[in-house]
């Protein structure tokens, strides 16, 4: 018995192994500009006033502690200690 559940894990090893290495193997994909999405908290930063005003309610989360359970965004949201970083980086 011991022999035949051997032989089977072997089969099987070799399968994942060879699903593995075919699964790896695609084309490479031109990527157009439809292809490529900008995230929201991106487009705010980019905006001087909607900077200044994120600033804001960072340091008003940061001063009750709030940073880090508090989102921004529905989609993708980010917690704003996140944002706080991308901002302390853009000055």
């Amino acid at each position: 018995m011991d022999k035949t559940v051997n032989e089977r894990m072997k089969r099987y090893r070799n399968k994942q192994r060879n699903e593995s290495v075919t699964a790896s193997v695609t084309e490479p994909k031109n990527v157009t500009q439809e292809d490529v999405t900008v995230h929201p908290l991106m487009i705010a930063l980019s905006d001087i006033k909607i900077r200044a005003k994120l600033r804001r309610v960072c340091e008003e989360l940061h001063k009750s502690r709030q940073l880090h359970n508090v989102l921004y965004g529905t989609r993708h949201p980010v917690s704003f200690d996140v944002v706080a970083e991308y901002l302390t980086a853009l000055s």
